[in-house]
C-alpha cells in the first residue's frame, strides 16, 4: 500500500510539473506571436483594399473628362468675347468718309474700326428705335463740323428683324439693353468712353453745336 501511494503523488508531482511547463511554453508562444499580428494589422490598415475604402483619395472637379471640356468650353467662349471687346490697333486709315454702317446684326470687332488718329464714335443703331432716328440728324451734323471725330453705325438689326433686334449676335455680344447706345474710341486705338459716360458725352458734344 505504501509503495502504491509514493507512486500516485510521484504521477501527480510530473502532472503538475507537465502542465507548469506547457503554460510556460504557451506563454512564450502567445508573446512571441504579438509584434507580427501587429505587423499584419499595421499592414492591413494601410495596404488593403478594405482600408482604401475608409481613406477616399481626393476627387478634383478638373479630373472629370467632362468637366474639362466643358471648363475648355468656356474659357474658349470668354476669350471670344474679350477679342471682340478688346482693343485692337488702329488699322483703319484717317480718310475714309466720316460716317459709315457695319455689323446688321452680327458679331463685330470694333477695334477693327477704328479710325488712325480720329475718335472713333460707334452708335449702336436700330432704324426701328425713335430716338436713333431723332440723334442721327444731329449726329452726322457733329462730324461734318468736327473732322476730329468718325462716326461707325452699328446697325444691331438683323435685316429680317421688323422691330428693335434685341437678340441679334451684336446685341447679345455687347449686352444692349438702352437705345441708342455709344462707346467713344480715343485717337490712340483704346476704349475712351463706353455706357453712360459715353452718351454723356456725345450729349455734350451735340449741345456745343447749338
Amino acid at each position: 500500500m505504501f509503495g502504491v501511494r509514493i507512486t500516485r503523488s510521484i504521477h501527480t508531482i510530473l502532472r503538475m510539473c507537465l502542465l507548469t511547463a506547457l503554460a510556460a511554453v504557451c506563454s512564450v508562444l502567445v508573446s512571441c506571436s504579438r509584434p507580427e499580428e501587429e505587423t499584419i494589422a499595421t499592414t492591413v490598415d494601410h495596404s488593403s483594399p478594405m482600408a482604401g475604402e475608409h481613406v477616399p483619395a481626393p476627387v478634383s472637379d478638373y479630373s472629370s473628362p467632362v468637366a474639362v471640356a466643358d471648363d475648355e468650353e468656356l474659357l474658349a467662349q470668354q476669350a471670344a468675347a474679350d477679342a471682340a471687346q478688346s482693343p485692337q490697333p488702329a488699322s483703319v486709315p484717317d480718310d475714309v468718309e466720316d460716317i459709315r454702317t457695319i455689323s446688321h446684326g452680327n458679331e463685330i470687332v470694333l477695334g477693327e474700326y477704328v479710325v488712325e488718329g480720329k475718335t472713333t464714335l460707334f452708335e449702336f443703331y436700330s432704324k426701328f428705335s425713335p430716338r436713333c432716328e431723332r440723334v442721327a440728324p444731329h449726329l452726322a451734323r457733329l462730324v461734318e463740323v468736327r473732322d476730329d471725330i468718325k462716326l461707325v453705325i452699328v446697325d444691331i438689326d438683323r435685316p429680317e428683324a421688323g422691330t428693335i433686334d434685341r437678340e441679334s449676335p451684336v446685341s447679345l455680344q455687347f449686352s444692349l439693353r438702352t437705345d441708342p447706345q455709344f462707346m467713344i474710341y480715343g485717337e490712340d486705338g483704346l476704349v475712351l468712353l463706353e455706357g453712360t459716360a459715353a452718351s454723356q458725352q456725345v450729349f455734350e458734344w451735340l449741345e456745343s453745336l447749338d
